[in-house]
């Protein structure tokens, strides 16, 4: 493709040996829902915000010395790590997708 080619008229590659059916296409959308890359994106924020909440929490409860509810703990070890999983999903199905196109 050139780069100041519009994306909807990209030109056949000569050397292109893979079949062009829709088998191996990422799905867009999944049965007429949202896409799901937004679904994960969204989902991945909201955990990783949940998450830096409840670390700025800890760190609030720490420097003020009062006591901390333990669910603090839980929702930060628990809400960055899968947040981080899944913009990690997200970017590598954005790959997979760029890359069948």
């Amino acid at each position: 493709m050139i780069p100041n080619e519009p994306s909807g008229t990209a030109a056949p590659r000569p050397n292109d040996s893979r079949p062009n059916d829709s088998v191996n296409a990422v799905p867009a959308r999944a049965a007429g829902g949202p896409p799901v890359r937004l679904v994960l994106l969204v989902l991945a924020v909201i955990l990783a915000g949940a998450g830096l909440v409840a670390l700025i929490v800890i760190l609030a409860a720490a420097w003020l010395q009062v006591p901390l509810w333990p669910g603090w703990v839980l929702l930060a070890y628990a809400c960055l790590p899968l947040g981080f999983l899944l913009m990690a999903t997200v970017v590598f199905v954005g790959v997979l997708a760029r890359r069948r196109s």
